[in-house]
């Protein structure tokens, strides 16, 4: 007989908003190193960019130069500190790399494409619209992908070993998907007690799953280690919780809600054999 596994542990480390005057701060992604991007929306009702260092400062707003319609976010950050996001230039979306101050635009055969996730080789996943689905682009080459029967295609994160999560929908189900760089596909992926609506959101090098699920409770973090085994988070006191992104040191950026707002937190997760 095996003795069934701990569950994992969580280990609040950090809680932060972009700002007092900005209390809607969505934490998108995180680095080995502990760099968090996101993107958080400012009184005036614009989106910006913005990226906490692992040492809690913060970045000025990151703003695309074309920008027209007030909506610049960040949605991924390597080891190399590059970072990828969107932009709404006459009220059309488009995507960009900022890497060294340097900001060159994302694109494939879709009208428009949004990039949510980006790897130290700078390879990089997301969603196009006409066509819809979700992409990747590996050594320059754009490939679209749907998971058969589905609607709505996501692809939410990429690591470096070009394997991509993200989430599908097949009314009335929305569930998780990964995607290896051979273009293999595992679906649906979803969580005990939440066979209908399971949304991945990162992936590390090791192959740890975070993302989202709703339940009887509401919505609540989920985390899955390697084997595929599922725990699930709430964010004390919060009425919402969500992970968007896990490093390969175990460190998880997340986002939570309650009566004041959205706010940001990191949280490290320690596996227990």
């Amino acid at each position: 007989m095996f003795a069934a596994a701990s569950p994992p542990s969580f280990e609040i480390l950090a809680t932060f908003d972009y700002s007092q005057s900005a209390a809607n701060a969505f934490a998108s992604a995180i680095n080995d190193k502990g760099d968090v991007a996101g993107s958080y929306g400012a009184e005036s009702g614009a989106v910006r960019g913005f990226v906490r260092l692992s040492n809690g400062r913060l970045s000025g707003p990151i703003i695309h130069p074309d920008e027209q319609d007030h909506f610049s976010g960040i949605n991924g950050i390597n080891n190399l500190k590059t970072l990828c996001g969107y932009y709404f230039s006459m009220k059309n979306q488009h995507s960009f790399l900022l890497s060294g101050g340097t900001f060159t635009d994302i694109t494939t055969i879709a009208r428009e494409t949004e990039v949510f996730g980006v790897n130290d080789a700078g390879n990089v996943c997301g969603i196009t619209t006409h066509p819809d689905a979700a992409f990747v682009i590996i050594g320059g080459t754009a490939t679209l992908f749907t998971i058969p029967g589905s609607s709505y295609n996501l692809a939410d994160g990429i690591n470096n070993l070009d394997q991509c999560v993200g989430f599908y929908v097949n009314e009335p189900i929305a569930a998780g998907f990964r995607r290896d760089a051979d273009g293999t596909l595992t679906y649906p992926i979803t969580a005990p007690g939440s066979p209908s609506t399971t949304a991945l959101a990162g992936i590390n090098d090791s192959g740890s799953m975070v993302g989202v699920m709703v339940d009887t409770a509401g919505v609540r973090a989920v985390f899955f280690d390697p084997s595929g085994r599922s725990t699930v988070y709430d964010y004390p006191g919060a009425t919402s919780t969500r992970f968007s992104g896990i490093n390969n040191k175990g460190m998880i950026c997340a986002t939570y809600d309650d009566g004041n707002g959205t706010h940001s937190f990191i949280v490290r997760v320690r596996l227990r054999q």
